[in-house]
């Protein structure tokens, strides 16, 4: 799994500066979370660790974007 090409790590909210925690725990060892890495490729590590992490929100399946490009500059709208 890798975010590597230039679309993604151009025009992505990650940034890549650090290392950024993902919400999802590995299946195999749920002490171990997968994260981002600097390179865009995502990896696991025991959640101890001291890396980034980011707001997290999950949208309902009914949830539209009717507006924007989801740039800093011209976020999304939506609407259910």
């Amino acid at each position: 799994m890798n975010a590597t090409n230039n679309a993604c790590m151009s025009n992505n909210w990650i940034g890549y500066s650090k290392y950024q925690w993902s919400i999802t725990p590995r299946s195999r060892n749920t002490s171990h979370v997968w994260y981002v890495l600097t390179s865009g490729y995502v990896a696991y590590a025991n959640a101890n660790y001291s890396y980034g992490v980011r707001p997290v929100v999950y949208l309902d399946s009914g949830v539209k974007i009717v507006e924007g490009t989801g740039t800093e500059t011209d976020p999304y709208i939506l609407t259910k």
